[in-house]
């Protein structure tokens, strides 16, 4: 799609990399950042310069869900460039302070899978192998937060389409000008 360009940026995770997507009108915005890693810095910022600008020069963040692969990054960007970050409202809360929302989860899973028969033991490991995903996150403050149907203008109109599911606040942004859609995963 004319307008959106994308950097491969790395992950510490089995998934491998995740497309970070450029749109260059309408001030410089990002959808989705990576992960809090220098090496995730890093390719964004080598990204960036490779397109004529860096980091400084963001303008905006798309969020397509609270996962610190999709999001990461986002907070130390907004530090260097005061870019507006925008999300979906059912992401907002997880965003601002993960680490709670990881407690959360683990309160609500733990037991879930006890009474599902999973023994003890298997059920604290289960929950506690996302601890080690908590490294690679920092909380975010969503400046814009979206409903199902917001448009973003990012030099083309891009509707927010709410997809729950695989994380809570998970969106689509839908160009209004082409037969295409950013996800996350």
């Amino acid at each position: 799609m004319e307008n959106a360009d994308h950097i491969p940026i790395s992950t510490p995770f089995g998934v491998g990399r995740v497309n970070c997507y450029l749109f260059t009108r309408n001030g410089l915005t990002l959808l989705d950042t990576g992960p809090a890693t220098e090496t995730a810095y890093d390719e964004l910022s080598a990204g960036l310069a490779d397109r004529g600008f860096t980091v400084g020069d963001v303008d905006r963040i798309l969020i397509t869900h609270p996962h610190m692969e999709h999001f990461g990054l986002a907070g130390r960007i907004v530090e260097e460039s005061d870019a507006r970050a925008v999300a979906h409202k059912d992401a907002e809360l997880i965003l601002a302070d993960p680490a709670s929302h990881f407690d959360r989860e683990r309160a609500f899973f733990e037991p879930f899978l006890r009474t599902m028969g999973v023994p003890e033991k298997i059920a604290a490991t289960a929950v506690g192998l996302s601890e080690a995903y908590a490294d690679y996150q920092e909380p975010l403050a969503v400046d814009r937060a979206l409903t199902d149907g917001d448009r973003v203008d990012v030099g083309v109109d891009l509707t927010a389409v709410h997809t729950p599911g695989h994380a809570p606040g998970s969106v689509c942004f839908v160009p209004t000008t082409a037969p295409v859609a950013f996800t996350g995963d």
